[in-house]
């Protein structure tokens, strides 16, 4: 797999064998490998190099507290890096997907796994493994995957598909529903393991069946295709989840809750979604982080010692600098002043206790389109008239 040789990594490790290792893997594929001076001196190392990609060390990351991926993807000139953290540790993948890393790497290192990620990262040819008892090369839906230049795997048996992925790890796994139970099941198995979890996995449905929908999507599987599989929907979807776009800015989040446990499960919520997130238990701790950090979005609860949600979210307000910024209110009080209240301090959304994480996304995705909408509002304030903005805004909602 000979790639462009304008494509550059940058490899932050301390043992001489995995650099050997990385230097021979990556040169092989016309990579142009950078190799780490000085842990001290790794941020603006970086910022020289302008790298495509980071493979960083797990130990290095913790030199940081922690901290390295945040403050990578934070900056303006490195937040595009698409960082892999690699280790021997038995937790390894779990480590990386807590310090925000877009994947994990194995070490004793795979060649195929590396090779995955370069075909992610430098939006090379994918290949897709379909695992299904009556697919072959020949039929409509493999030929259209063939004419789009995807490398295609086929294996018959759950079993089969399971060991192919792990020794080739394809960029979407195709899933034939017709294997029932060994299709929940394979797809419950490959969202348990480590090494292969991040690959998103389809399946293939043949007939409109309710339960069998509900019962895959509670396995994990990523989504669903329906006949015609070779349908242009269809190979839209694939297209798009297997080639994602040049990534932008990860948005950023402040989650301010004296429960640990909500705060967790608030945290794990946002980083699943890409966010990048800091906590606090407390209003004052809220605001001396707001004191250098502009978040996207703030949840709060009411209820919290020090300072209460009622009290940070007036302060908050009263800055110019967070005007825009949407607060959401996690709360289990929910009466007709509260919510006024809520009004009041222009709180974006109301959420009461308990609530599902599909709410809370919707209120997060709504927030930040209003918004976009009132800054364009804004910016086009400065040029329209505010009886043209007006009616402007009633024939778009006619």
């Amino acid at each position: 797999m000979k790639i462009d040789s304008r494509a550059k990594a940058f490899v932050a490790e301390r043992g001489l064998v995995p650099k050997n290792y990385f230097k021979k893997s990556l040169e092989t594929n016309g990579i142009h490998a950078v190799f780490m001076n000085n842990e001290a001196s790794l941020l603006e190392e970086l910022r020289v190099e302008k790298p495509d990609i980071l493979f960083v060390q797990a130990s290095i990351v913790e030199e940081f507290n922690g901290q390295l991926v945040d403050l990578i993807k934070e900056d303006d000139e490195l937040g595009s890096i698409y960082i892999v953290i690699h280790s021997s540790r038995d937790e390894g993948a779990v480590f990386a997907s807590k310090h925000g890393a877009d994947i994990y790497l194995s070490v004793p290192f795979i060649t195929a796994q590396i090779d995955a990620i370069l075909r992610r990262v430098l939006n090379l040819p994918k290949t897709v493994l379909l695992i299904g008892e009556d697919q072959d090369k020949n039929s409509p839906f493999c030929s259209e995957l063939l004419t789009n230049s995807y490398n295609l795997l086929l294996e018959k048996s759950g079993a089969e598909g399971k060991e192919r992925a792990l020794g080739s790890f394809p960029d979407l796994i195709l899933i034939d529903a017709r294997l029932e139970e060994s299709a929940i099941g394979l797809c419950a198995e490959m969202k348990k393991d480590p090494l292969v979890s991040h690959i998103p996995c389809f399946a293939l449905q043949h007939e409109n069946d309710d339960l069998l929908v509900d019962t895959l999507f509670e396995a994990g599987i990523d989504d669903i295709l329906f006949m015609p599989f070779d349908s242009k929907k269809n190979m839209q979807k694939i297209g798009e989840i297997t080639s994602p776009s040049r990534r932008r800015r990860r948005k950023t989040a402040l989650v301010v809750d004296d429960s640990s446990v909500i705060r967790n499960i608030l945290i794990k919520s946002f980083k699943e979604k890409g966010f990048i997130v800091k906590s606090a238990a407390n209003g004052k701790d809220a605001l001396r982080i707001l004191e250098q950090y502009t978040p996207d979005v703030i949840t709060s609860d009411y209820d919290m010692p020090e300072m209460n949600g009622w009290e940070f979210c007036r302060e908050v307000r009263q800055s110019e600098r967070l005007r825009y910024t949407p607060l959401i209110m996690l709360t289990s009080r929910s009466s007709e002043n509260d919510l006024k209240k809520g009004r009041l301090l222009g709180v974006s959304a109301y959420l009461t206790k308990p609530f599902t994480p599909e709410k809370l996304q919707n209120a997060v995705d709504e927030a930040l389109a209003e918004v976009r909408r009132q800054k364009e509002k804004e910016q086009i304030s400065k040029y329209v008239s505010s009886d043209a903005i007006q009616m402007l805004e009633i024939f778009l909602m006619a």
